[in-house]
């Protein structure tokens, strides 16, 4: 039985290889769902084809832990734990045997041996998705070993072969199509391919499809470290790994460059976290840099994805100035013109993304599935209404549904400032086109939509409105009973509201004079 096993035979590696050929091909082409379901197969056939088997059990466990997080996203993050853990597991207690005895056609060197490099390759996307799943999850100091860990692993690896990774020019969150960047791409790949002859499986190479590239890595675990050290309230050492994390980005893409556009949103947040005053000119600082870097790369490449990156910008940065105008209201009117130049640039911006081809918009918005982009882009989560969460099949639908929900969120922005102002004519007209697009969106009845209605329902009884405030507290209601109960607190706010209107209305009561 062993011998059918054996390196060269066909019997069941040529099945893996093109199961692993198909996930990669899967990935590129953001057929996530089918890419998943070939990763649980791998596993599956694996078990079947070659039994028990420990450094291939290890092997495919892992691929499957990493690939929940890439494929399917946050939510799998306990899934992908699971898988992760257990090729942990496989290695604690059989690290001494796989450096003794091949058993598997995808860790085995010419001397029957498990290459060197492959055990290190397995181990570190091992650790990494260990120390990604438990950010995810919270568990700051498990996640904080795990990082650490595949640090180390990852410098023995970037210390077998010091050019090892620079060769490649091309980031791996971007897809190029003129003839001239297919040929740069093809020349590195051969010669990644030579680094990395060593590793028969395809999936284990880095750089290659599915694995990140080491310097990739290099810079997710730092950011990884800075995060959970953040949760901790320990802002020095988050500093200083956002600012490692910086440094190698900048090493490897230049100053200023999209890659860094996560890093600069962290340090921003990591100053606003701080209780001194002088710290949100610091953040200022990071968000404006952030704003620059996000609009100059959509304007030289519109996208669904690369807008999201400036409505966050600005949205943050909007915030940060109307925080230091509670001191300094010249921030105040800079912030109200960011916002309004903002909506003005987006229309044109929406335009010519139709003109962007179906494959290009999927491949970009593969951007959001654990690229170096997609850091940015996942802390508009925290920021939208909880409808969002909620997926499609089509990933460039769900992106533009985001995209929406974002440019509500900075008209929300601009509404806080004209109704702190009492520009409430102004002010409703923002809240009527967000309740539009809310609706059309997320449905008649849903919280975000009747957020807008109850607050266009209070503008028009500030503004002294009283026949339309009558009118909105009228269309509330059935929403309110809707959403949460005809005995609910809200609905017998509203019942009362509706009441007091409906009495000055009988009495036929002069209204007080509309807010100038």
């Amino acid at each position: 039985m062993m011998s059918e096993l054996a390196f060269g035979e066909k019997t069941w590696d040529s099945r893996l290889t093109q199961l692993e050929l198909d996930i990669i091909s899967c990935g590129k082409n953001s057929m996530f769902e089918q890419a998943m379901h070939k990763c649980i197969e791998l596993l599956a056939v694996s078990n079947v084809q070659i039994g028990s088997m420990p450094l291939a059990k290890a092997q495919y466990s892992c691929f499957v832990g990493f690939g929940y997080l890439i494929f399917r996203g946050p939510a799998f993050a306990a899934q992908a734990e699971f898988h992760a853990d257990a090729a942990r597991s496989i290695f604690v207690n059989k690290a001494a045997d796989f450096r003794e005895n091949a058993d598997s056609n995808y860790a085995t060197s010419e001397d029957g041996k498990p290459p060197e490099q492959t055990l290190l390759l397995i181990m570190l996307l091992t650790h990494y998705t260990l120390a990604k799943a438990r950010t995810i999850l919270k568990r700051e100091k498990e996640a904080l070993r795990s990082a650490e860990a595949s640090e180390l692993i990852l410098n023995q690896l970037l210390a077998m072969e010091p050019q090892f990774d620079f060769t490649q020019s091309h980031r791996s969150c971007e897809f190029t199509e003129s003839n001239a960047d297919l040929q740069v791409q093809e020349s590195h790949s051969d010669a990644f391919l030579e680094l990395y002859q060593g590793v028969s499986s395809p999936m284990l190479r880095p750089g290659g499809g599915f694995c990140p590239s080491l310097r990739d890595l290099q810079i997710r675990i730092r950011f990884l470290m800075g995060r959970c050290f953040a949760n901790q309230k320990r802002n020095g050492a988050a500093a200083k790994c956002y600012q490692h994390a910086l440094d190698f980005i900048e090493q490897r893409y230049g100053e200023d460059c999209k890659e860094s556009i996560p890093v600069y949103h962290a340090l921003a947040q990591l100053a606003e976290s701080k209780d001194e005053e002088s710290n949100i000119e610091e953040a200022i600082h990071y968000y404006r840099k952030v704003y620059k870097i996000a609009l100059s790369v959509a304007d030289e490449e519109r996208s669904v994805l690369n807008c999201i990156e400036v409505l966050l910008a600005v949205h943050r940065l909007s915030l940060a100035y109307l925080k230091s105008g509670q001191s300094n209201s010249s921030d105040t009117e800079v912030a109200e013109k960011l916002l309004r130049d903002t909506l003005e640039w987006m229309p044109t911006s929406a335009d010519e993304d139709e003109n962007v081809s179906s494959i290009q918009s999927q491949r970009l918005a593969q951007s959001e599935n654990d690229r170096l982009l997609s850091l940015s882009y996942r802390l508009l989560q925290t920021q939208l209404p909880s409808e969002t969460s909620d997926t499609t099949d089509n990933p460039v639908s769900d992106l533009k549904r985001k995209l929406s929900d974002l440019i509500c969120l900075i008209r929300s922005t601009l509404i806080k400032i004209y109704s702190n102002s009492r520009r409430y004519e102004e002010a409703a007209k923002f809240l009527r086109q967000n309740l539009a697009t809310q609706q059309f969106l997320h449905g008649l009845y849903s919280p975000a939509a009747l957020v807008s209605q109850k607050m266009l329902l209070s503008i028009a009884m500030v503004a002294g409105d009283l026949k339309g405030a009558a009118k909105k507290a009228r269309e509330c209601l059935p929403m309110e009973e809707f959403t949460f109960g005809r005995n609910s607190k809200q609905v017998s706010k509203t019942r009362e509201i509706l009441d007091y209107l409906s009495g000055f209305q009988a009495c036929e009561v002069t209204p007080p004079p509309r807010f100038k």
